[in-house]
């Protein structure tokens, strides 16, 4: 699809509508334009865990499925807990979420930061 296209963003919205569906149940997905994010919250680092494992895989099933890479070296993660550390295998692929780890995110043009 070329930039800046009028049907672009429209045709990419078709092309994806199907993953927020798949995670609905252990994540709240939000897509806007070509970003997209998950928002997993659980008080139990066990669970929290497993949930972001599960996230994580069905986006790599997904990705895979729809002849698309996921680019590993672009997620972030914020947690705002300060006892919990992640850390996730999905197919031989590790994704150590401390070093992805941040203070602050730009969230659509709003900066939030987990600082107390």
């Amino acid at each position: 699809m070329p930039q800046g296209s009028i049907l672009g963003p429209l045709l990419f919205l078709f092309y994806i509508n199907d993953l927020p569906q798949l995670v609905k149940d252990v994540a709240l997905p939000i897509l806007f334009a070509d970003d997209t994010s998950f928002i997993i919250a659980n008080s139990n680092s066990m669970n929290m865990n497993q949930a972001l494992k599960l996230v994580l895989e069905i986006t790599q099933k997904w990705f895979k499925s729809n002849i698309m890479l996921l680019n590993y070296d672009k997620p972030t993660f914020m947690q705002f807990s300060s006892n919990i550390s992640y850390q996730s295998t999905v197919n031989t692929q590790s994704i150590y979420c401390k070093s992805n780890l941040t203070n602050s995110i730009t969230f659509l043009g709003i900066i939030i930061e987990s600082s107390t």
